[in-house]
């Protein structure tokens, strides 16, 4: 009895370390892998997503959400209706100000999109 015990004690705990052994690359291959995505961006890519990152992590703490920064579908949407579409082109000169194309739209969508495609080491705040 005694050792079946033992048996099944060294079966579970095998099993349970061959799990978190296979989490574990799976996430050292997931973290790898977004990595070199972000990093084969072009360098202007980069830096656009970085600041539309930073803009969408500071609106997301002046609204004090408890899940911080975390993206859902409805503070997505909250967010464009209420800090992105009223000001519309950020650029300079007789653009600004005005609407905002799909493709302008899409330029705030997709960097915070691509926050939760990449590594949390990469650009999440605790």
């Amino acid at each position: 009895m005694a050792s079946d015990l033992a048996a099944c004690l060294t079966t579970e705990d095998s099993n349970e370390l061959l799990n978190l052994r296979n989490a574990r690359d799976l996430a050292a291959a997931t973290r790898s892998a977004e990595l070199l995505i972000r990093l084969n961006r072009a360098a202007s890519t980069r830096k656009s997503y970085d600041q539309k990152i930073e803009q969408w992590k500071q609106w997301c703490t002046r609204r004090h959400f408890e899940d911080h920064d975390t993206m859902t579908e409805n503070k997505l949407f909250f967010y464009l209706n209420n800090e992105v579409i009223p000001k519309g082109v950020q650029t300079q000169g007789k653009r600004k100000g005005t609407a905002l194309s799909e493709e302008g739209l899409d330029g705030y969508i997709k960097p915070v999109i691509a926050l939760y495609k990449v590594s949390p080491s990469q650009y999440h705040s605790e």
